[in-house]
């Protein structure tokens, strides 16, 4: 399994968890697309966290299959995705965050949070849109 995906916020908060691990495959990668492209059948607004604590390093092969979805999502007449948060834990998953939206620019705006003692407040602040102190080191991907 690439990718778990926990919905239990999403009725109430729109928020979808997604815990990523390092155990990708073709399959997993392809799966992972499928529930994502699933979750724009509600027609409903939505945010993303991703977890990556679990991560390591991926394939390059990974981070280009994954521009090319960002791509294809972009077709799409109406964006669900409002934003998305994605939780780190080292250089390399930032090196490759840093491939894929070098490559294509994300739906939505994008936001890389460290793991510290602050991740809860900072992913509480960003969804509910609140203003983001600078000690908090995050750093925003635009579309």
């Amino acid at each position: 399994m690439f990718a778990k995906f926990d919905y239990s916020l999403y009725e109430k908060y729109s928020v979808i968890k997604v815990m990523l691990y390092n155990n990708i495959n073709d399959e997993y990668f392809n799966s992972f697309i499928n529930e994502w492209q699933n979750i724009y059948k509600h027609k409903k607004n939505f945010i993303l966290i991703f977890n990556t604590i679990n991560v390591s390093i991926i394939s390059i092969k990974y981070c280009i299959k994954m521009s090319k979805f960002i791509s294809k999502l972009k077709e799409e007449k109406i964006q669900f995705l409002q934003k998305s948060i994605i939780i780190i834990n080292n250089n390399i998953v930032k090196y490759m965050l840093n491939i894929i939206f070098n490559i294509q620019k994300p739906v939505a705006p994008v936001y890389l949070i460290e793991l510290d003692d602050n991740t809860n407040i900072k992913i509480i602040k960003i969804i509910n849109n609140e203003k983001i102190l600078k000690n908090y080191n995050i750093i925003t991907i635009l579309p």
